[in-house]
């Protein structure tokens, strides 16, 4: 999955001299982050955060960089800071799963997968981790469901799996 895809754009329409500067530094950080220069991009997001402390996307990018560098530890943190920041972001839940697979931690994966599935019910990615997930855990019928769910919302992957797994 590239970056790109799971990076979060900044929500928040404020006109302050801060939050344009916070700001700034977010798009800067975007950028890095897509050209591959994760510690520019963590360096970038932090100053983001620094001056707006509330800057959920911001919170959220960061993790999802820290967990590309393998600091699942930090990426859980700043991907929880996200969510308590903004508890109806299903990206945030999304990506603080992945990190929870990275970790073996595959209970908290799907109650964050399936939380994001409540936030967005057509969450394709979240359906198909979560049935990977279910089906790691033994728990087949209802990881395959979940595959002919994201078969369904369009992931072609899925279906692969489920031939696979049927």
């Amino acid at each position: 999955m590239e970056i790109n895809t799971l990076l979060l754009k900044p929500m928040i329409m404020d006109t302050t001299e801060n939050y344009q500067t916070a700001k700034k530094h977010f798009n800067s950080g975007m950028v890095k982050a897509n050209q591959q220069d994760l510690f520019g991009a963590i360096a970038d997001f932090s100053k983001a955060i620094e001056i707006n402390s509330t800057f959920s996307a911001a919170f959220n990018n960061r993790g999802i960089v820290k967990g590309i560098l393998q600091d699942y530890p930090g990426s859980i943190c700043d991907t929880t800071r996200a969510i308590e920041l903004n508890p109806k972001n299903a990206t945030a839940f999304y990506n603080r799963a992945r990190t929870k697979c990275h970790l073996k931690d595959y209970e908290g994966a799907i109650t964050d997968f399936t939380e994001a599935i409540r936030i967005n019910p057509k969450y394709t990615a979240a359906y198909f981790n979560r049935g990977m997930v279910k089906l790691i855990l033994d728990q087949n019928n209802s990881g395959l469901v979940d595959l002919y769910k994201a078969k369904f919302y369009g992931d072609d992957t899925a279906d692969e799996m489920i031939k696979k797994y049927c």
